[in-house]
């Protein structure tokens, strides 16, 4: 299938495809002898009869049937309803250019189908006189039904499509089609059988799904297809507009039109990359868009095989080296760049949030090439590259609004029969009402509900120019003299206000009732579950209503009829309401009334994470996560900071993903900002730390300790301090963290902490204990914490800052990590097991449980279970690339370089692991980066790699166990002792800077400033290279100094 791009080249290119083709299907314009293409750079390329032979010589001898639907079917039904309504003809050259009714035969295509027949001995079935589309859809639909699947030779399948092909159609389309050709008499295609499942294309399978129905925008599309041809000369498009009038829409109905398919592989573009930035906040808060750079990275690199680009978005100066290698990139290959939702990322006046942004958007914009951007945004970015074609996404223009009016099933009646017969009153009715909505596509539909009767579309109507500003009223009767919309987008949702309070004043009580609540409602609430078992009947009385609340789905209906909202219905998915975001807003709640619905929502979902909590075993958390996050925006309108505090921190408990994070970081800083407390702050501080912002973690963690203590809060210092332990553990400073412990443990005793809370102190000790490489001495008390853990009630025996199953399941992966240094495989495998079905009971998310699942996969290799290991390992990469998880990416890249290292790919294995160190240097986990640098020396050995580059990643990984007092020390140290022992003659680097010369060769590898980063048990990094060089000397008796 070709579909806008399709050129000559484009059918030259499917023609030659394997051994052609039996079947060629055109639909598109055409007339007398000629046929529609277009040109590279989008505009329209007529194909005579002669050109079009030639193009089809190589299907001569293949080629079977060939279809001719050729309309200019748009352009002929807007001519008739601009005639109907007494609107001048259209002046556009499509319009120009369209046929005229047709009078008599052959006016279209028989001439070009009898050559067709004549010269290339196929079957030809053409259109002798313009039709319409939905005629030539299903006309098209049975043919090839009642050919390929019953088997009946063409006149007769031509027949039975006829025949079935929309009853209502107009006579002339009936008599339009007919065959041409000899061999059009018998013919019978009978397809061949299917031997294997077709190839999965997943080119686009990051992208949303394809809108189901996309009614106009076609000049929109038009102008964006131009941009996004090859030798357009424009670098793609913005489509930029107000908040509903389907922008996103536009742009995925656009970056469709080049799917690939097994039919149709990728030709205009070989590439496709979607990207939705942060949603923006309903409360007004800004989005959360620190990590929005990263996910773009991970995208493309998920998007893109073997593109790497996530290492150098982590800070300004490696961001400079990431843009030329983006231009390069985009004139190497043609790529289709989605970029969605673009205003959570700009200020009010269209400046941008983070500067990186505005570069490489113009970066972007100006690689030349063939790759393609197509953004959407509600506000238009400042200094946009001149290259990009900017396409307001507003109301319909004239001639799409009278489309879109007939198809519609009470303005379209009105048009064609008029009203009660008088065509004449309903084609004015029309004609007032299309210049009152001056093409607004929600404004018609509402006009459209209305027109069921036609007297309420008249008592609308009549107050309606009224409500357009003084300006914009002026300017309505340039719509039909214009063919475009002259108002203003505050304009259109001021009319759209007005219209929306003026209907639902018409509802009966209990349905504007309902309208209200539903404007009052986040739109995740807006859904037929929640509204019918739970809040309505909560809603309805709290807004002052008296006696039970009526039942739902009838009030849902007489809205969904008026047009208010929109039911969407899923199968064996709840039903969910959507409303405009201008029918929102108008009708919203008084703030009194707000408030009021605000506190029973608020209420609802914390009684649905409460009662979670109690039943947590029992696959609840989920609940906790989606309910907290739901009852979020209610608690920050109501002011409620602790309550919102402590409801984001079980979110956060339970869900670390960056997404959720993402969402939790704004209100947690307005409720710290707001509450001042020590509770928000330290809350805010657990969730920096585990979003990865540990410079300002760290600094928020310290000063709030130290505010705790100053103030005999011991209870909220033990938990800071807990917080601040599992910051620096995993930032490699064990030792510190081990000192930090005793802190905790005294803050936990004079606060008067219970059983859990002693018991999680304990557990963290270990952890540093493992850090530090005391394995037995941890898995030995590992056991006895699991003994006192057992005896005790799940509640606890006193007041707890921690949550039991957290102790339990932090307890047992701290006995897993040092049963996998002790090589105790099996025993690994156990506690793995325990902890997954710990997390598993209560419902954990897919994340978490991968995060657990993942440690498996040494244990599994080292029990020789490699096909469990490569399966395992696949599951983990999918979920952490869907939830965009980092370091979770590096350790799996690790993995699968141990996996090809063992099968004896050894080039696979390098690249892997310099993967794995891209990820664990953005992710900053010095003991990961660490465990990739000594993996990498292993695998390069078994390459041609030079001797100083294995030695360069031996010290490396030594270095960083030195500074940070690993517990591997030793075995690192014997390791590197080896290496040089087999390297005589290479000489490892002399210094500091020598070191990190090799090994950040390897993209995105800052050793450099990783090194700065770790404890200092020596002050330079000269001096700690010294000391480890004189570690790996050897005494005479073999030993290592």
């Amino acid at each position: 299938m070709l579909q806008y791009g399709a050129s000559r080249g484009a059918l030259k290119d499917a023609l030659e495809e394997a051994d052609g083709w039996d079947l060629i299907h055109f639909s598109g314009h055409g007339e007398r002898g000629v046929l529609l293409l277009e040109h590279d750079d989008g505009s329209n390329d007529i194909i005579t009869t002669e050109a079009l032979l030639d193009l089809l010589a190589p299907a001569r001898g293949r080629l079977k049937l060939a279809t001719l639907s050729a309309c200019w079917s748009a352009a002929a039904t807007i001519a008739e309803t601009r005639a109907w309504l007494g609107l001048p003809a259209a002046t556009t050259p499509e319009a120009r250019e369209a046929p005229a009714a047709a009078t008599g035969s052959d006016t279209v295509l028989p001439s070009l189908a009898r050559a067709l027949a004549d010269e290339l001995g196929c079957a030809v079935l053409a259109m002798r006189y313009p039709v319409g589309d939905q005629f030539a859809i299903a006309l098209a639909a049975g043919l090839f039904r009642h050919l390929f699947e019953n088997r009946q030779p063409l006149p007769r399948a031509l027949a039975m499509a006829l025949s079935q092909a929309v009853p209502e159609a107009p006579p002339l389309s009936v008599a339009t089609p007919a065959l041409f050709g000899a061999a059009a008499l018998a013919l019978t295609l009978v397809p061949p059988a299917q031997q294997a499942e077709p190839p999965l294309y997943t080119e686009m399978s990051a992208f949303p799904d394809e809108p189901e129905r996309f009614v106009g925008r076609t000049g929109a599309l038009a102008a964006a297809t131009r941009a996004l041809a090859p030798n357009s000369g424009q670098a793609g498009v913005l489509f930029c507009g107000m908040a509903g009038a389907g922008k996103t829409a536009a742009a995925l109905e656009l970056a469709y039109r080049y799917q690939p398919s097994p039919l149709q592989p990728p030709s205009r573009f070989r590439h496709f990359i979607w990207y939705k930035a942060p949603d923006q906040r309903a409360d007004g808060e800004g989005a959360d868009i620190g990590r929005a750079l990263v996910d773009l990275a991970l995208a493309m690199e998920a998007q893109i095989a073997g593109w790497e680009m996530v290492h150098l978005v982590d800070s300004d100066q490696h961001f400079a080296t990431l843009l030329p290698r983006l231009t390069a990139l985009c004139r190497q290959r043609s790529i289709l760049f989605v970029l969605d939702n673009l205003e959570s990322l700009l200020t009010a006046d269209g400046r941008w949030r983070d500067q990186r942004w505005a570069r490489l958007i113009a970066t972007l914009a100006t690689a030349g090439g063939f790759s393609r951007l197509v953004l959407t945004s509600r506000l238009r970015p400042a200094d946009l590259p001149a290259s990009l074609h900017i396409e307001a996404v507003h109301a319909l223009p004239l001639d799409e609004a009278l489309l879109l009016a007939r198809e519609l099933p009470n303005l379209g009646p009105l048009l064609t029969a008029g009203e009660a017969g008088d065509a004449s009153a309903g084609r004015a009715l029309v004609l007032r009402t299309l210049e009152i909505v001056q093409g607004h596509p929600k404004l018609i539909e509402l006009a459209d509900r209305l027109a069921a009767n036609p007297d309420d579309l008249r008592r609308q109507l009549a107050g309606s120019a009224t409500r357009w500003a003084a300006g914009d009223a002026s300017r309505l009767g340039a719509f039909f003299t214009d063919g475009e919309a002259a108002v203003a987008d505050n304009g259109y949702l001021a009319v759209l206000a007005g219209w929306t309070r003026s209907i639902a004043a018409t509802l009966p009580a209990a349905a504007a009732r309902l309208f209200e609540a539903v404007c009052g409602l986040e739109d995740g609430d807006r859904r037929q579950d929640l509204l019918g078992r739970l809040a309505w009947p909560k809603l309805w009385q709290a807004l002052g209503q008296a006696g039970d609340a009526p039942a739902l789905d009838p009030l849902i209906t007489a809205l969904d009829a008026c047009g208010l909202i929109a039911v969407e219905k899923r199968e064996n998915q709840p039903a969910t309401y959507r409303l405009h975001p201008g029918v929102a807003a108008a009708g919203r709640p008084d703030p009194a009334r707000q408030q009021v619905l605000d506190r029973v929502m608020a209420g609802l979902h914390w009684g649905v994470v409460d009662a979670a909590m109690q039943q947590e075993g029992a696959g609840t958390g989920p609940w906790i996560v989606a309910h907290g996050l739901a009852a979020a925006p209610y608690l920050a309108r109501l002011h409620d900071w602790d309550a919102l505090v402590g409801t984001l921190e079980k979110v956060t408990a339970r869900d670390q993903s960056p997404a959720t994070l993402a969402r939790v970081l704004p209100p947690l800083r307005l409720a710290a900002e707001h509450s001042g407390s020590l509770a928000a702050r330290r809350v805010l501080g657990r969730a920096l730390r585990r979003a990865g912002r540990l410079s300002e973690a760290e600094a928020l963690l310290r000063a709030l300790i130290a505010e705790a203590e100053a103030a005999g809060a011991f209870m909220v210092a033990s938990a800071i301090a807990a917080d601040l332990f599992n910051l620096l553990l995993a930032s490699g400073r064990a030792r510190e963290a081990l000192e930090l412990v005793a802190r905790e443990k005294e803050f936990t005793t004079r606060a008067g902490l219970g059983s859990w809370t002693i018991i999680s102190d304990d557990g963290q000790r270990l952890q540093a204990l493992n850090a530090l490489g005391r394995w037995e001495e941890v898995l030995t008390e590992v056991e006895a914490l699991r003994a006192r853990m057992e005896a005790l009630p799940e509640r606890g025996t006193g007041e707890e800052t921690v949550t039991p199953w957290n102790v339990r399941e932090a307890t047992l992966d701290t006995g897993r990590e040092a049963a996998l240094r002790l090589e105790r495989w099996q025993e690994c495998l156990d506690l793995s097991e325990a902890i997954v079905a710990s997390k598993a009971a209560r419902g954990a998310s897919a994340l978490q449980i991968a995060r657990t699942r993942f440690n498996d996969y040494g244990p599994l290799l080292r029990l020789s279970r490699d096909g469990e290991a490569q399966a395992l390992l696949a599951d983990c990469r999918r979920t952490f690339e869907a939830e965009g998880d980092v370091e979770g990416l590096g350790k799996v890249f690790s993995a699968l370089a141990a996996l090809a290292d063992g099968r004896g790919h050894h080039p696979q294995a390098v690249a892997h692991e310099k993967t794995a160190l891209r990820y664990s240097y953005l992710a900053g986990t010095p003991d990961d980066a660490a465990i990739s640098h000594f993996n990498l020396a292993i695998h390069l050995s078994r390459t041609a790699a030079p001797a100083q580059a294995i030695l360069a990643h031996r010290l490396a990984a030594t270095l960083i166990e030195l500074q940070i007092q690993d517990g591997r020390l030793s075995s690192a140290i014997a390791a590197l002792a080896g290496d040089l022992a087999r390297f005589p003659d290479a000489q490892p680097p002399a210094t500091f800077a020598a070191l990190c010369a090799e090994v950040e060769a390897v993209e995105g590898v800052h050793f450099a400033h990783l090194f700065a980063r770790l404890p200092a048990p020596f002050g330079s990094g000269d001096e700690a290279l010294a000391h480890v060089l004189t570690l790996t000397t050897r005494r005479p008796d073999g030993a290592l100094a």
